[in-house]
């Protein structure tokens, strides 16, 4: 979310410099009510099951900001036309990940079972052994 992020901001940032002064309280303030209600919907868009509701959010969501042409555009170039299997929900669920969908502990788990087995020429067995250990399960 963060490449995102900062493409969303400064567009933020120049609609509310034209109601407070940049650098103000009131001016920061609304930047990040701004952003966490753009990122909100986002996430919403992200997390969609279907396709079809996917792209209704996503219709509304160009309506509401269709003021942030750029940002738009961004979007759509670089998120929903060039990688949108690897991260929309509705395209993702197909495949088994037992509901995981947070990187980082999917690589943490990945390498602590790296850890465990050590080496990379064990045979299947030994793979299947440390992972009932790791995942506590009855050997």
């Amino acid at each position: 979310m963060n490449n995102i992020e900062t493409h969303a901001r400064p567009a933020i940032s120049k609609e509310v410099a034209a109601l407070h002064p940049k650098g103000s309280e009131p001016y920061k303030q609304m930047v990040n009510e701004q952003w966490e209600l753009m990122e909100g919907r986002i996430t919403k868009i992200i997390t969609a099951y279907t396709e079809e509701e996917m792209q209704e959010l996503w219709s509304e969501f160009k309506r509401e900001y269709s003021r942030f042409r750029k940002f738009i555009t961004y979007m759509t170039t670089e998120w929903f036309a060039s990688c949108p299997r690897q991260f929309l929900r509705c395209y993702t669920k197909q495949y088994f990940h037992i509901d995981e969908t947070t990187t980082s502990r999917v690589e943490g788990a990945h390498w602590t079972l790296k850890r465990d087995l050590q080496v990379s020429n064990k045979d299947l067995f030994d793979v299947v052994q440390n992972m009932k250990i790791l995942f506590g399960v009855a050997a």
